[in-house]
């Protein structure tokens, strides 16, 4: 049985690529393969399964940009005290990597699946041709990280990429990324029952409150839309999810009535079950797994073009609407025109429905035993 380390940054962390690695282990088992879960620090509270490399809390990077902010604005001292907390955790990283790599080594794997840009170090030199670097973003969002840009240059040559998209993986290739390939992350389930987002007066948003998201922007939008109609108060809002903007998007919000913040979704299939539409202001991302859960409803997205997969998720016209990015007048005029129009939103909900089935876990194992297979070949 082939053996593979599934190796992330955080242990106990919900969501994002935490949550698309919980499906890839239960998938890759389904599979046969025998998977161990490993990862380099303990980043949250909730139960997870595997090894942890350094189990407390205590493990984190201070950042240059703190520093060099400390420094101009004249703070000496806080910057100094910045930078000594930085090398004292640039040699709690080393050692984390010294200790992965005898780790790795013990199990002497086929295959490592690494996530974050600081865990490339962490593999033994004569393991780097088993492992395969799963980026979980944009081309342009990694390009824009120097420090996940360097890292990748490094290894390029010595590792494999594996990207979200087939327009990411384009990208990086221009750029003299070698060995690259690319997969799509799998729905974790599927619904039985399509949504009849046509009968529907509810627009739903499901997503991270982070600030790239740009929910106060998705507010905004939307209000402008509503505003636009014969009457302003037929459709709803339901914004699900938590994070750090929280107070803004409230505040945002102020007393529209037709808004309401719904909290954490651990269903995303039952808030959609009554929905119209949702829709996507990011202003970046990699391959939306909320994008493709619409989808599968049967709810139409209407969305900025956030990325190089964003034509991959969302067929313009057929499955929902892609907006030149930041063209707000385009978003409202969208969003107005599928407010009022049934029959155009029914199409879009059969249609996008159908579209995501190329996603589904059994699509897209079919996917990675392929790719298993030259990688092993």
């Amino acid at each position: 049985m082939k053996k593979i380390v599934l190796f992330s940054l955080e242990a106990g962390v919900m969501g994002g690529v935490a949550g698309v690695n919980r499906v890839l282990c239960e998938m890759f088992r389904s599979m046969g393969y025998e998977v161990l879960p490993l990862y380099l620090r303990r980043g949250g509270e909730e139960c997870f399964e595997g090894d942890v490399i350094r189990p407390d809390r205590n493990w984190s990077f201070t950042q240059g940009k703190k520093i060099l902010s400390a420094l101009k604005r004249g703070r000496l001292f806080t910057a100094l005290r910045f930078s000594f907390c930085r090398l004292a955790e640039k040699r709690r990283y080393e050692e984390d990597c010294r200790r992965a790599r005898a780790l790795l080594k013990r199990e002497n794997p086929d295959l490592i699946l690494t996530s974050h840009y600081l865990l490339p170090d962490a593999i033994p030199e004569e393991l780097l041709s088993r492992t395969v670097h799963h980026v979980h973003t944009s081309f342009a969002a990694t390009a824009a990280v120097r420090a996940d840009l360097e890292t990748l240059r490094r290894f390029n040559g010595k590792i494999r990429f594996l990207w979200l998209s087939e327009g990411i993986c384009r990208e990086a290739e221009k750029f003299g990324f070698q060995n690259s390939d690319y997969l799509y992350n799998p729905l974790s389930a599927f619904p039985e029952k399509r949504s009849e987002a046509e009968k529907s007066q509810s627009v739903v948003i499901i997503t991270r409150f982070s600030e790239e998201k740009r929910l106060p922007l998705a507010v905004a939008l939307l209000r402008e839309a509503f505003d636009r109609l014969p009457d302003p108060f037929r459709y709803r809002v339901q914004i699900w999810g938590f994070g750090p903007e929280e107070a803004k998007i409230a505040e945002a919000i102020g007393n529209d009535s037709r808004f309401q913040m719904m909290g954490r979704c651990s269903d995303p299939f039952a808030a959609l079950k009554e929905a119209r539409l949702s829709i996507n202001t990011s202003r970046f991302e990699g391959f939306s797994l909320s994008i493709l859960e619409s989808s599968a409803a049967g709810v139409p997205t209407v969305s900025f073009r956030f990325g190089e997969a964003a034509e991959e998720e969302i067929l313009s016209g057929e499955t929902g609407v892609l907006v030149p990015m930041d063209d707000r007048e385009s978003f409202v005029q969208s969003l107005r025109d599928l407010l009022c129009e049934d029959e155009t939103v029914e199409k879009m909900s059969r249609r996008a429905r159908e579209y995501a089935r190329r996603f589904t876990l059994e699509a897209v194992a079919e996917d990675w035993r392929s790719f298993f297979d030259s990688f092993w070949s």
